[in-house]
């Protein structure tokens, strides 16, 4: 980091891509309970409701990584000083 205005610039970008992937874990996990309803009155093993299941549970646990991953990366850089690696 070049100084206090790049230190900035990062905290902002990590701390947009937190509330990004937030924003996205709510709406995951929303679209599952969604689905665990409409498919509540089909038996477990009915394909349809079992492939609607398994997609938003996968998407939800998808959403959750990232979150977790932007969560950390705003805290390494927040409390410890650590940059991102570049991607």
């Amino acid at each position: 980091m070049k100084g206090p205005q790049d230190r900035q610039h990062l905290e902002q970008e990590l701390l947009g891509q937190v509330n990004t992937a937030a924003q996205t874990y709510r709406s995951a996990k929303a679209q599952t309970k969604i689905i665990l309803e409409q498919y509540a009155d089909l038996p477990l093993g009915h394909s349809d409701g079992n492939l609607a299941r398994r997609q938003a549970a996968a998407n939800e646990a998808m959403a959750l990584e990232r979150y977790r991953q932007a969560l950390h990366a705003f805290t390494d850089l927040i409390i410890h000083g650590r940059q991102p690696p570049e991607s």
